[in-house]
Protein backbone atom coordinates (compact mmCIF):
# COMPACT_ATOMS: atom_id res chain seq x y z
CA UNK A 1 0.00 0.00 0.00
CA UNK A 2 1.39 3.64 -0.67
CA UNK A 3 2.69 5.32 1.95
CA UNK A 4 0.80 8.54 2.77
CA UNK A 5 2.81 11.64 4.33
CA UNK A 6 1.80 12.09 7.86
CA UNK A 7 1.51 15.42 7.43
CA UNK A 8 -1.13 15.25 4.48
CA UNK A 9 -3.21 12.86 6.67
CA UNK A 10 -2.97 15.48 9.48
CA UNK A 11 -4.22 17.95 6.98
CA UNK A 12 -6.75 15.57 5.77
CA UNK A 13 -8.39 14.60 9.56
CA UNK A 14 -8.49 17.73 10.03
CA UNK A 15 -10.38 19.00 6.92
CA UNK A 16 -12.62 15.89 7.16
CA UNK A 17 -12.80 17.50 10.83
CA UNK A 18 -13.98 20.60 10.23
CA UNK A 19 -16.31 19.28 7.18
CA UNK A 20 -18.16 16.94 10.00
CA UNK A 21 -18.61 20.27 12.09
CA UNK A 22 -20.05 22.37 9.55
CA UNK A 23 -22.56 19.09 7.74
CA UNK A 24 -23.86 17.99 11.16
CA UNK A 25 -24.46 22.17 12.21
CA UNK A 26 -26.37 22.82 8.67
CA UNK A 27 -27.64 19.51 7.62
CA UNK A 28 -30.45 17.28 8.78
CA UNK A 29 -28.36 14.31 9.55
CA UNK A 30 -30.14 11.94 11.94
CA UNK A 31 -27.72 11.34 15.03
CA UNK A 32 -30.52 9.38 16.96
CA UNK A 33 -29.14 5.72 17.99
CA UNK A 34 -31.68 3.90 18.84
CA UNK A 35 -31.32 1.61 21.56
CA UNK A 36 -32.09 -1.60 20.22
CA UNK A 37 -29.86 -0.89 17.13
CA UNK A 38 -26.42 -2.49 17.27
CA UNK A 39 -23.65 -0.91 19.46
CA UNK A 40 -21.66 2.37 17.85
CA UNK A 41 -17.91 2.18 18.04
CA UNK A 42 -17.62 5.30 17.62
CA UNK A 43 -14.50 7.13 15.25
CA UNK A 44 -12.12 9.63 16.42
CA UNK A 45 -13.90 11.76 13.69
CA UNK A 46 -17.51 12.46 13.98
CA UNK A 47 -19.78 10.85 10.57
CA UNK A 48 -16.34 10.87 8.61
CA UNK A 49 -13.67 9.29 10.80
CA UNK A 50 -14.78 5.70 9.47
CA UNK A 51 -14.89 7.20 5.98
CA UNK A 52 -10.87 8.32 6.33
CA UNK A 53 -10.25 4.69 7.66
CA UNK A 54 -11.94 2.90 4.04
CA UNK A 55 -9.89 5.14 2.29
CA UNK A 56 -6.58 4.45 4.35
CA UNK A 57 -6.72 0.65 5.02
CA UNK A 58 -9.61 -0.43 2.36
CA UNK A 59 -11.63 -3.52 3.63
CA UNK A 60 -8.72 -3.99 6.28
CA UNK A 61 -10.65 -1.46 8.46
CA UNK A 62 -13.54 -3.31 9.22
CA UNK A 63 -10.85 -6.32 10.54
CA UNK A 64 -9.58 -3.78 12.18
CA UNK A 65 -12.56 -2.60 14.09
CA UNK A 66 -14.14 -5.48 14.55
CA UNK A 67 -10.85 -6.78 16.52
CA UNK A 68 -10.73 -3.68 18.69
CA UNK A 69 -15.03 -4.11 19.41
CA UNK A 70 -15.21 -7.83 19.69
CA UNK A 71 -19.03 -7.79 19.22
CA UNK A 72 -21.05 -9.93 16.63
CA UNK A 73 -22.89 -7.08 14.82
CA UNK A 74 -22.34 -3.24 15.86
CA UNK A 75 -22.84 -0.46 14.35
CA UNK A 76 -20.25 2.77 12.18
CA UNK A 77 -22.11 6.05 11.65
CA UNK A 78 -21.24 7.08 8.55
CA UNK A 79 -21.48 10.95 7.02
CA UNK A 80 -25.02 9.76 4.84
CA UNK A 81 -25.81 6.87 7.38
CA UNK A 82 -25.55 3.82 9.04
CA UNK A 83 -23.60 1.06 8.72
CA UNK A 84 -24.06 -2.01 10.73
CA UNK A 85 -21.00 -4.98 11.02
CA UNK A 86 -21.61 -8.06 11.23
CA UNK A 87 -19.06 -10.62 12.12
CA UNK A 88 -20.60 -13.71 14.08
CA UNK A 89 -21.67 -16.76 12.17
CA UNK A 90 -25.11 -16.92 13.57
CA UNK A 91 -26.34 -13.27 12.71
CA UNK A 92 -24.63 -13.95 8.79
CA UNK A 93 -26.87 -16.80 9.01
CA UNK A 94 -30.24 -14.70 10.14
CA UNK A 95 -29.00 -11.73 7.54
CA UNK A 96 -29.62 -14.88 4.87
CA UNK A 97 -33.14 -15.43 6.08
CA UNK A 98 -34.17 -12.20 5.65
CA UNK A 99 -33.44 -11.73 1.77
CA UNK A 100 -36.39 -9.41 0.85
CA UNK A 101 -36.07 -6.99 4.14
CA UNK A 102 -32.13 -6.76 3.44
CA UNK A 103 -31.47 -7.19 -0.27
CA UNK A 104 -28.28 -7.33 -2.95
CA UNK A 105 -29.25 -6.87 -5.69
CA UNK A 106 -29.32 -2.87 -5.38
CA UNK A 107 -25.77 -3.01 -5.06
CA UNK A 108 -25.45 -4.60 -8.53
CA UNK A 109 -27.58 -2.02 -9.69
CA UNK A 110 -25.46 1.13 -8.24
CA UNK A 111 -22.43 -0.47 -9.04
CA UNK A 112 -22.69 -2.00 -12.67
CA UNK A 113 -23.39 1.61 -14.15
CA UNK A 114 -19.91 2.63 -12.71
CA UNK A 115 -17.84 0.15 -13.54
CA UNK A 116 -19.45 -0.76 -17.31
CA UNK A 117 -20.83 3.04 -18.18
CA UNK A 118 -24.54 2.11 -19.52
CA UNK A 119 -27.00 4.88 -20.13
CA UNK A 120 -29.50 6.55 -17.36
CA UNK A 121 -32.29 4.27 -19.33
CA UNK A 122 -30.55 1.11 -19.25
CA UNK A 123 -29.64 1.46 -15.64
CA UNK A 124 -33.77 2.08 -15.22
CA UNK A 125 -34.14 -1.23 -16.81
CA UNK A 126 -31.62 -2.76 -14.26
CA UNK A 127 -32.30 -1.29 -10.77
CA UNK A 128 -36.83 -1.50 -12.12
CA UNK A 129 -38.08 -4.51 -9.67
CA UNK A 130 -34.58 -5.73 -8.11
CA UNK A 131 -36.61 -8.07 -5.72
CA UNK A 132 -38.92 -9.37 -8.11
CA UNK A 133 -42.21 -8.12 -5.91
CA UNK A 134 -43.96 -7.61 -9.38
CA UNK A 135 -42.54 -10.67 -10.90
CA UNK A 136 -39.31 -11.26 -12.60
CA UNK A 137 -36.71 -8.16 -13.49
CA UNK A 138 -33.60 -7.74 -15.85
CA UNK A 139 -31.27 -8.53 -12.95
CA UNK A 140 -33.18 -11.94 -11.89
CA UNK A 141 -33.31 -12.81 -14.79
CA UNK A 142 -29.66 -12.62 -16.11
CA UNK A 143 -28.95 -13.78 -12.65
CA UNK A 144 -31.02 -16.84 -12.84
CA UNK A 145 -29.89 -17.75 -16.83
CA UNK A 146 -26.48 -17.65 -14.99
CA UNK A 147 -27.35 -19.79 -12.71
CA UNK A 148 -29.18 -22.20 -15.26
CA UNK A 149 -26.15 -21.98 -17.81
CA UNK A 150 -23.96 -23.02 -15.54
CA UNK A 151 -10.32 -6.25 -14.07
CA UNK A 152 -9.83 -3.92 -16.87
CA UNK A 153 -9.30 -0.29 -16.97
CA UNK A 154 -11.65 2.40 -18.64
CA UNK A 155 -10.18 2.10 -21.79
CA UNK A 156 -9.82 -1.56 -21.88
CA UNK A 157 -13.49 -1.73 -20.77
CA UNK A 158 -14.53 1.00 -23.42
CA UNK A 159 -13.05 -1.66 -26.23
CA UNK A 160 -14.34 -4.96 -25.01
CA UNK A 161 -17.85 -2.84 -24.59
CA UNK A 162 -17.39 -2.11 -28.42
CA UNK A 163 -16.22 -5.59 -29.50
CA UNK A 164 -19.58 -6.74 -27.74
CA UNK A 165 -21.71 -4.60 -29.39
CA UNK A 166 -20.40 -5.75 -32.49
CA UNK A 167 -20.97 -9.25 -31.27
CA UNK A 168 -24.64 -8.96 -30.18
CA UNK A 169 -25.71 -6.93 -33.33
CA UNK A 170 -24.48 -10.19 -35.68
CA UNK A 171 -25.80 -12.15 -32.88
CA UNK A 172 -25.72 -16.23 -33.86
CA UNK A 173 -27.50 -18.85 -31.76
CA UNK A 174 -26.15 -21.88 -33.03
CA UNK A 175 -22.37 -20.48 -32.11
CA UNK A 176 -23.44 -19.02 -28.17
CA UNK A 177 -23.02 -20.99 -25.32
CA UNK A 178 -26.49 -21.49 -22.88
CA UNK A 179 -25.19 -18.98 -20.82
CA UNK A 180 -24.33 -16.28 -23.14
CA UNK A 181 -27.90 -16.78 -25.16
CA UNK A 182 -29.63 -16.52 -21.75
CA UNK A 183 -28.17 -12.93 -21.37
CA UNK A 184 -29.22 -12.34 -24.89
CA UNK A 185 -32.62 -13.20 -24.29
CA UNK A 186 -33.04 -11.06 -21.00
CA UNK A 187 -31.26 -7.95 -22.92
CA UNK A 188 -34.35 -8.42 -25.75
CA UNK A 189 -37.04 -8.96 -23.37
CA UNK A 190 -36.10 -5.58 -21.41
CA UNK A 191 -35.19 -3.74 -24.68
CA UNK A 192 -31.59 -3.23 -23.97
CA UNK A 193 -29.92 -1.76 -27.02
CA UNK A 194 -26.92 -3.74 -28.68
CA UNK A 195 -24.24 -0.39 -27.31
CA UNK A 196 -25.78 -1.40 -23.76
CA UNK A 197 -25.51 -4.83 -24.09
CA UNK A 198 -21.56 -4.84 -24.45
CA UNK A 199 -21.01 -2.79 -21.71
CA UNK A 200 -23.50 -4.82 -19.67
CA UNK A 201 -21.27 -8.39 -20.98
CA UNK A 202 -17.88 -6.17 -19.83
CA UNK A 203 -19.05 -6.07 -16.19
CA UNK A 204 -20.55 -10.00 -16.52
CA UNK A 205 -16.63 -10.65 -17.64
CA UNK A 206 -15.21 -8.25 -14.30
CA UNK A 207 -17.57 -10.66 -12.18
CA UNK A 208 -16.12 -14.05 -13.55
CA UNK A 209 -12.54 -13.17 -14.20
CA UNK A 210 -11.61 -10.30 -11.00
CA UNK A 211 -11.59 -13.02 -8.20
CA UNK A 212 -10.71 -15.76 -10.51
CA UNK A 213 -7.13 -14.60 -11.71
CA UNK A 214 -5.49 -13.47 -8.42
CA UNK A 215 -7.09 -16.34 -7.00
CA UNK A 216 -5.20 -18.88 -9.51
CA UNK A 217 -1.67 -17.01 -8.74
CA UNK A 218 -1.66 -17.54 -4.74
CA UNK A 219 -3.10 -20.91 -5.28
CA UNK A 220 0.52 -21.52 -7.62
CA UNK A 221 2.71 -19.40 -5.15
CA UNK A 222 1.40 -21.03 -1.99
CA UNK A 223 2.15 -24.80 -3.57
CA UNK A 224 5.28 -23.87 -5.45
CA UNK A 225 6.42 -22.69 -2.63
CA UNK A 226 5.87 -25.55 -0.57
CA UNK A 227 8.33 -28.82 -2.00
CA UNK A 228 6.39 -30.91 0.21
CA UNK A 229 2.93 -30.27 -0.64
CA UNK A 230 4.06 -30.07 -4.34
CA UNK A 231 5.34 -33.33 -4.62
CA UNK A 232 1.78 -34.90 -2.80
CA UNK A 233 -0.57 -33.05 -5.62
CA UNK A 234 1.54 -33.83 -8.04
CA UNK A 235 1.28 -37.49 -6.78
CA UNK A 236 -2.33 -37.06 -6.42
CA UNK A 237 -3.02 -35.56 -9.75
CA UNK A 238 -0.92 -38.04 -11.49
CA UNK A 239 -2.95 -41.57 -9.48
CA UNK A 240 -6.69 -39.60 -9.44
CA UNK A 241 -6.73 -37.26 -12.49
CA UNK A 242 -4.58 -38.09 -14.97
CA UNK A 243 -4.70 -41.44 -17.51
CA UNK A 244 -2.00 -42.55 -19.87
CA UNK A 245 -2.48 -43.39 -23.53
CA UNK A 246 -2.07 -46.81 -23.92
CA UNK A 247 -0.66 -46.72 -27.64
CA UNK A 248 1.81 -43.52 -26.86
CA UNK A 249 2.89 -43.46 -23.52
CA UNK A 250 3.76 -39.24 -23.83
CA UNK A 251 0.13 -38.46 -24.25
CA UNK A 252 -1.23 -37.93 -21.28
CA UNK A 253 -4.61 -36.85 -20.22
CA UNK A 254 -6.43 -34.65 -17.25
CA UNK A 255 -9.46 -35.06 -16.17
CA UNK A 256 -10.34 -31.44 -15.16
CA UNK A 257 -14.12 -32.28 -14.44
CA UNK A 258 -12.99 -35.40 -11.62
CA UNK A 259 -10.22 -33.04 -9.35
CA UNK A 260 -12.88 -31.43 -6.83
CA UNK A 261 -14.19 -35.28 -6.50
CA UNK A 262 -11.19 -36.97 -6.50
CA UNK A 263 -8.24 -35.05 -5.61
CA UNK A 264 -8.83 -33.81 -1.85
CA UNK A 265 -5.67 -31.95 -1.10
CA UNK A 266 -5.48 -29.79 -3.92
CA UNK A 267 -9.48 -28.73 -3.32
CA UNK A 268 -8.61 -28.23 0.36
CA UNK A 269 -5.28 -26.04 -1.01
CA UNK A 270 -8.16 -24.33 -2.69
CA UNK A 271 -10.93 -23.61 0.18
CA UNK A 272 -7.90 -22.53 2.24
CA UNK A 273 -6.76 -20.23 -0.61
CA UNK A 274 -9.89 -18.39 -0.18
CA UNK A 275 -10.41 -18.33 3.48
CA UNK A 276 -7.17 -16.72 3.58
CA UNK A 277 -7.28 -14.64 0.73
CA UNK A 278 -10.97 -13.05 0.13
CA UNK A 279 -11.36 -10.28 2.16
CA UNK A 280 -14.37 -9.25 0.51
CA UNK A 281 -17.47 -8.17 2.02
CA UNK A 282 -21.22 -9.16 1.23
CA UNK A 283 -23.76 -6.06 1.51
CA UNK A 284 -27.21 -5.80 1.83
CA UNK A 285 -28.96 -2.48 1.71
CA UNK A 286 -32.52 -2.48 4.77
CA UNK A 287 -34.99 -2.30 3.19
CA UNK A 288 -37.42 -1.55 5.86
CA UNK A 289 -36.75 -2.06 9.98
CA UNK A 290 -36.33 -5.28 10.72
CA UNK A 291 -35.44 -7.25 13.93
CA UNK A 292 -32.61 -9.25 13.67
CA UNK A 293 -32.56 -12.47 15.28
CA UNK A 294 -34.87 -11.07 17.26
CA UNK A 295 -31.86 -8.50 18.95
CA UNK A 296 -31.08 -5.93 16.76
CA UNK A 297 -32.84 -3.22 15.06
CA UNK A 298 -31.54 -2.26 11.29
CA UNK A 299 -33.39 0.76 10.41
CA UNK A 300 -34.75 1.09 7.14
CA UNK A 301 -32.13 2.45 4.33
CA UNK A 302 -29.04 1.73 6.11
CA UNK A 303 -26.80 -0.70 4.81
CA UNK A 304 -25.39 -4.01 6.22
CA UNK A 305 -21.82 -5.11 5.72
CA UNK A 306 -20.33 -9.18 6.26
CA UNK A 307 -16.82 -8.79 5.90
CA UNK A 308 -15.60 -11.98 5.14
CA UNK A 309 -11.86 -11.31 6.82
CA UNK A 310 -13.70 -11.03 10.40
CA UNK A 311 -14.95 -14.71 10.36
CA UNK A 312 -12.31 -15.95 8.09
CA UNK A 313 -9.44 -15.24 10.38
CA UNK A 314 -11.29 -15.55 13.85
CA UNK A 315 -9.38 -17.76 15.70
CA UNK A 316 -12.44 -18.48 17.93
CA UNK A 317 -13.82 -20.33 14.87
CA UNK A 318 -10.91 -21.87 13.10
CA UNK A 319 -8.00 -22.21 16.15
CA UNK A 320 -4.75 -20.30 17.30
CA UNK A 321 -3.51 -20.70 13.31
CA UNK A 322 -6.55 -18.76 12.12
CA UNK A 323 -4.07 -16.39 10.46
CA UNK A 324 -1.61 -19.05 9.22
CA UNK A 325 -1.86 -20.94 5.50
CA UNK A 326 -2.45 -24.00 6.38
CA UNK A 327 -2.87 -26.56 3.36
CA UNK A 328 -4.65 -29.18 4.78
CA UNK A 329 -6.88 -27.76 6.78
CA UNK A 330 -9.99 -28.86 4.44
CA UNK A 331 -9.52 -32.76 4.92
CA UNK A 332 -12.07 -34.37 5.98
CA UNK A 333 -11.29 -35.44 9.13
CA UNK A 334 -9.63 -32.35 10.34
CA UNK A 335 -10.69 -30.73 13.53
CA UNK A 336 -9.70 -27.25 12.60
CA UNK A 337 -12.08 -27.49 9.43
CA UNK A 338 -15.34 -25.20 10.08
CA UNK A 339 -17.07 -25.16 6.24
CA UNK A 340 -19.93 -26.60 7.38
CA UNK A 341 -20.75 -23.01 9.41
CA UNK A 342 -21.95 -19.74 8.30
CA UNK A 343 -18.53 -18.71 8.91
CA UNK A 344 -16.71 -19.82 5.85
CA UNK A 345 -17.93 -16.95 3.09
CA UNK A 346 -15.52 -16.67 0.16
CA UNK A 347 -18.90 -17.14 -2.20
CA UNK A 348 -21.38 -14.73 -0.09
CA UNK A 349 -24.41 -16.59 0.92
CA UNK A 350 -28.47 -16.99 0.80
CA UNK A 351 -30.16 -16.38 -2.07
CA UNK A 352 -27.21 -13.89 -3.69
CA UNK A 353 -24.42 -16.58 -3.30
CA UNK A 354 -22.11 -16.46 -6.16
CA UNK A 355 -23.90 -18.59 -9.25
CA UNK A 356 -20.52 -19.15 -10.97
CA UNK A 357 -18.75 -20.64 -7.83
CA UNK A 358 -18.50 -24.18 -9.19
CA UNK A 359 -17.18 -22.86 -12.82
CA UNK A 360 -14.69 -20.90 -11.10
CA UNK A 361 -13.70 -23.74 -8.89
CA UNK A 362 -13.36 -26.08 -11.48
CA UNK A 363 -11.75 -23.40 -14.05
CA UNK A 364 -9.09 -22.85 -10.90
CA UNK A 365 -8.50 -26.00 -10.08
CA UNK A 366 -7.96 -27.18 -14.00
CA UNK A 367 -5.60 -24.29 -14.42
CA UNK A 368 -3.76 -25.09 -11.40
CA UNK A 369 -3.49 -29.02 -12.33
CA UNK A 370 -2.48 -28.41 -16.09
CA UNK A 371 0.69 -25.76 -14.46
CA UNK A 372 1.48 -27.91 -11.82
CA UNK A 373 1.94 -30.78 -14.26
CA UNK A 374 3.77 -29.50 -16.76
CA UNK A 375 6.26 -27.05 -15.29
CA UNK A 376 8.84 -26.49 -13.06
CA UNK A 377 8.17 -23.14 -11.72
CA UNK A 378 11.38 -21.27 -9.51
CA UNK A 379 11.75 -17.63 -8.36
CA UNK A 380 14.49 -16.32 -10.32
CA UNK A 381 15.73 -14.17 -7.64
CA UNK A 382 15.70 -15.46 -3.87
CA UNK A 383 13.36 -17.78 -2.34
CA UNK A 384 9.82 -17.66 -2.27
CA UNK A 385 7.60 -15.40 -0.75
CA UNK A 386 3.99 -14.67 -0.39
CA UNK A 387 3.45 -10.86 -1.63
CA UNK A 388 0.95 -8.95 0.00
CA UNK A 389 -2.77 -8.39 -2.09
CA UNK A 390 -3.54 -5.03 -3.07
CA UNK A 391 -6.91 -3.54 -3.36
CA UNK A 392 -7.94 -2.19 -6.23
CA UNK A 393 -11.59 -2.82 -5.70
CA UNK A 394 -14.54 -3.00 -3.53
CA UNK A 395 -16.29 -5.08 -5.73
CA UNK A 396 -13.29 -8.50 -5.39
CA UNK A 397 -12.95 -10.66 -2.93
CA UNK A 398 -9.38 -11.99 -3.71
CA UNK A 399 -7.40 -8.87 -4.23
CA UNK A 400 -4.80 -9.28 -7.17
CA UNK A 401 -0.77 -9.36 -5.24
CA UNK A 402 0.79 -5.92 -4.83
CA UNK A 403 4.20 -6.69 -6.46
CA UNK A 404 5.31 -9.18 -9.05
CA UNK A 405 7.24 -12.21 -8.83
CA UNK A 406 9.62 -13.15 -11.58
CA UNK A 407 10.16 -16.28 -11.83
CA UNK A 408 11.89 -19.57 -14.30
CA UNK A 409 9.41 -21.93 -16.17
CA UNK A 410 10.52 -24.89 -17.02
CA UNK A 411 9.51 -27.94 -18.61
CA UNK A 412 9.16 -31.10 -16.09
CA UNK A 413 10.56 -34.13 -17.10
CA UNK A 414 8.30 -36.52 -19.36
CA UNK A 415 6.11 -33.59 -19.55
CA UNK A 416 8.38 -32.23 -22.55
CA UNK A 417 5.86 -33.10 -25.46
Amino acid sequence: MMELPSAWIGISIAAAAILAWATSKYLDIPRAHSSLEPPVFASTVPFVGHIIGLLLHGLKYYQMTSAKCKLPIYTLNMLNGKVYIVTSPELVTAVNRNSKALAFNPFIAALGMRITGHDEITSQIVQHNLNGEEGSGYVIDVHDGTVTALAPGAKARATLGTAFQRYFENFDQAQSSAMIKARYASNIKYGITPWNQGRLEVGTLIGILANTIPSAFFMLVHIYSDSALLREVREELEARAVSVSAANKTVRTLHAGSIREKCPLLSSVWQELLRVHARGASSRFVREDVMLDGKYLLKKNMVVQMPMAAMHLDPRIWGDDAACFQPRRFLDGNHKTARSTAAYRPFGGGTSMCPGRHFVTLESLALTAYILLRFDVSPSKGPWFIPAAKQESLATNVFPPAEDIKVRIGKREGYEE
